[in-house]
């Protein structure tokens, strides 16, 4: 038998979560299916693959949004989004009363120049961030949640329905003078544009949790729009917030 108490509290406008879980099992036994490991590509494991396209295409510039500490504006070993991902994510992790815990009280948009040639996904944490893949040059790409095969990894055509994830390998950013290219590096930050107040302006003048509130569940299409008029704008009263220094 297992059992746990699990509390986490709430932010600005949002109440504490609170559950009992408990599990009991009796006369458990499994068996293993000689069969199951007989497919597995260990190469593969290793060298995740990447998409199809040209070996080395020209860089291209993106719109890159971050949910992070004020104190840790980095985006080397760290998932940035574009608008409706990082709109997914800040609602999931706000309603779920994550964002406390995870240190997340600001956010920021930047243009980054990237290598289009996407990898497999990574999934990173911390202060300095630790990522959990085997990706460690290109930029890892899914759709918001992994929806799709492969998490979309390669999936274009449904990116404006979901968003987009990326991970940002430590090992793919380039150094000072280096242009991303297929040997070379995957990445660059170009400008970081604005940063915002999660906390402050987004959650509490903008009133964005009571949006993720109202909307239920992904995507979010209107709270997308506050979200992104968050960083165009730069007065509460045009639905925008001030830029700060993180």
């Amino acid at each position: 038998r297992t059992a746990m108490n699990i509390t986490a509290p709430g932010l600005p406008g949002a109440e504490s979560f609170h559950t009992f879980v408990q599990d009991t099992y009796s006369n458990v036994s499994y068996t293993v299916d000689p069969t199951v490991f007989t497919s597995f590509n260990k190469t593969a494991g290793l060298d995740p693959p990447v998409c199809a396209g040209p070996s080395n295409p020209p860089p291209v510039t993106l719109d890159m949004y971050i949910f992070h500490p004020r104190d840790n504006a980095t985006l080397v070993n760290q998932n940035t989004a574009d608008i409706m991902g990082d709109t997914n994510f800040v609602c999931l992790d706000a309603l779920s009363n994550h964002t406390a815990q995870d240190h997340y009280d600001v956010a920021s948009w930047y243009k980054v120049e990237v290598l289009p040639v996407w990898g497999q996904y990574q999934l990173c944490n911390g202060y300095p961030g630790d990522c959990m893949g085997a990706e460690n040059k290109r930029i890892g790409r899914e759709l918001a949640f992994g929806v799709t095969q492969f998490g979309g990894q390669c999936n274009e055509e449904d990116a404006n329905e979901v968003g987009v994830w990326w991970s940002m390998p430590a090992d793919g950013e380039c150094k000072e003078g280096q242009v991303p290219s297929e040997g070379v590096c995957s990445w660059r930050v170009v400008r970081r544009v604005k940063t915002i107040d999660a906390v402050k302006c987004l959650f509490g003048e903008l009133g964005m949790l009571d949006s993720c509130r109202k909307e239920q569940r992904p995507p979010y299409p209107v709270t997308s729009d506050m979200y992104r008029r968050a960083f165009t704008e730069d007065s509460v009263a045009q639905r925008g917030c001030p830029p700060i220094n993180p």
